[in-house]
């Protein structure tokens, strides 16, 4: 009886203040839905970027030597316990100008991929000759597909006009590369210290056959940004500088047999310049090896910082509500 009394009291409140009944209702649906929607949102946004990431196939370990690397070095990476994949990489920042305007960038130039980190064409097409480039689609403003850009004159020595065979690059199309998902590019030590973007050119563009980089698909498990891959490439990337500075040694035993042998069949300049190779490496601390993850890569690292801040909001509004 009493149940009935009070539903029957309550349908009366309710037809009584419809209005305010269904505002009620739809906050509540609001707020339920904002809360349901909030809570899927990080859980979704780092499966996205994973699925890219994986199309992708973004690295897992950079390895950097002040000697650099030969193909015989990434031939022994890719043998390496764990590693699935390694590939050499060259990269150098330079100041451009397009030819025909006033405009300037401070750009990363970067060897086209291969199978690691690759490159999304987003319109045109890719390069075929040394002679091309494939640039950033964030590039502001962005050149033409057909414009030309060129080395600055008078750039600093040591810089990408050295490592470069060539000094203009024709633009063949548009790309984005799974090393920038965000807008942010980086810093550089050139021009105002900040990078304007990248472009993509053949291997054949770089003078010479050493690389920059080496870069290392790891067999690791879990995924991305859990605790379980964190813990593996920690594994792994120990692993990897111990080897890395073995492969190193004999990077450098190689510098110094190359120049034993140019003492018999090569110029007394050419050993001399070679000679002054090796001094400089010694001054820059010798064999120095940096084996560097996935969290040096400012995109990478931006999105788990941001992917963060969506949670705690999810985990906070609750409270509010």
């Amino acid at each position: 009886m009493k149940g009935s009394v009070l539903n029957l009291s309550t349908f009366r409140e309710i037809k009584g203040s419809m209005g305010r009944f269904f505002a009620i209702m739809a906050i509540i649906a609001l707020g339920t839905g904002f809360f349901s929607g909030i809570r899927i949102t990080t859980p979704m946004m780092l499966h996205t970027v994973e699925e890219f990431y994986k199309e992708n196939n973004l690295y897992d370990l950079r390895v950097i030597s002040t000697l650099g690397w030969e193909k015989e070095d990434v031939e022994a990476f890719s043998g390496e316990e764990g590693v699935l994949s390694a590939e050499g990489s060259i990269s150098f920042d330079e100041a451009f100008f397009r030819e025909g305007y006033e405009d300037s960038f401070t750009i990363r130039v970067i060897s086209m991929p291969r199978d690691i980190n690759r490159v999304i064409l987003k319109e045109g097409r890719m390069p075929d000759k040394s002679t091309e480039c494939l640039v950033d689609a964030h590039l502001a403003p962005l050149p033409e597909i057909g414009d030309t850009l060129s080395v600055v004159p008078g750039g600093e020595k040591n810089s990408v006009t050295i490592g470069l065979s060539e000094k203009s690059f024709t633009v063949t199309g548009y790309c984005d590369s799974s090393l920038f998902i965000n807008y942010e590019r980086g810093n550089t030590s050139i021009g105002n210290g900040t990078l304007n973007g990248f472009i993509y050119v053949p291997e054949e563009a770089f003078s010479g056959d050493i690389y920059t980089d080496i870069y290392l698909d790891i067999n690791a498990a879990g995924d991305m940004y859990s605790d379980e891959y964190r813990d593996c490439i920690k594994k792994a990337s120990k692993r990897i500088e111990t080897f890395a500075k073995a492969q190193a040694e004999k990077r450098y035993q190689r510098i110094y047999d190359d120049t034993d042998v140019m003492f018999g069949f090569v110029s007394m300049i050419n050993v001399l310049l070679r000679m002054d190779e090796l001094k400089n490496i010694e001054k820059l601390g010798n064999k120095d090896i940096y084996v560097l993850d996935r969290t040096t890569n400012i995109a990478y690292a931006s999105f788990e910082s941001d992917s963060g801040i969506v949670e705690q909001i999810a985990r906070v509004f609750p409270v509010f509500f």
